[in-house]
């Protein structure tokens, strides 16, 4: 069994967004599984999200978002929450994640 955390060769970094770095994975990874909900057993592949983000992206860029604008994502904890994250650092936006289930107190 491996070490949990072994020091790993350094790798150049790629002189390319964070948008288009995510593209290029999940385009090389196609019809692989990305993650699978525990509860329900759903998965969602490389593929999938490639498709669906690109969509949300395209929307988001014609409702007016742009480099450096920030999204909030509100959602309880889903497979999907990968699309609106992947779609928005295509366009360059600034993620805020929040969790729904936070009471007003906290």
């Amino acid at each position: 069994m491996g070490k949990i955390y072994e020091r790993r060769k350094e790798q150049p970094t790629p002189n390319i967004s964070m948008g288009e770095l995510i593209l290029d994975k999940l385009r090389e990874n196609g019809d692989r599984v990305y993650a699978i909900d525990g509860p329900t057993g759903k998965r969602i592949t490389y593929r999938e999200i490639l498709e669906k983000s690109v969509k949300l992206a395209n929307f988001l860029q014609r409702y007016g978002i742009k480099i450096g604008d920030r999204i909030g994502i509100a959602t309880e904890n889903q497979l999907n929450w990968i699309i609106a994250v992947c779609a928005s650092y295509y366009l360059g936006a600034i993620v805020a994640p929040y969790n729904p289930m936070y009471t007003e107190c906290k």
